[in-house]
């Protein structure tokens, strides 16, 4: 690629949050007890530690996670985000039973900065 159009990296550190999963289908007619949730983005994988027992509590321990990455500057350039979710069996087994992909349309709500949010809140807008 030329470097004319080659698109500036920038190093960018991502929060990630945790919070919980919620009406989870049976896979392989057993109900998902333990489950635990992988994030990708631009090749770095964030996991979260598995919830211990979902029908008791099904919100993660400890939600807040960072994740650095190296992006293009320009948001059109990013690579989609990809989120499983599996199931921790026995003899550490472990069953996918959730794929999604957030695409560049779909992540632009990442990167407004939270002074165009709160001027929008004020117009009445959001």
């Amino acid at each position: 690629m030329p470097i004319a159009k080659a698109q500036p990296i920038l190093n960018d550190a991502f929060q990630v949050m945790f919070w919980g999963i919620r009406e989870a289908k049976r896979i392989q007619l057993m109900a998902v007890d333990k489950p635990r949730v992988e994030i990708e983005l631009a090749g770095n994988v964030v996991k979260s530690k598995p919830i211990i027992h979902m029908n008791k509590n099904s919100n993660f321990e400890n939600p807040l996670t960072y994740i650095d990455v190296d992006l293009p500057e320009d948001v059109m350039y990013w690579p989609p985000i990809i989120i499983r979710c599996f199931d921790c069996r026995n003899f550490g087994r472990e069953v996918s039973f959730q794929v999604m992909t957030c695409t560049q349309s779909q992540c632009l709500v990442i990167v407004i900065p939270s002074t165009i949010i709160s001027s929008l809140c004020h117009q009445g807008a959001l």
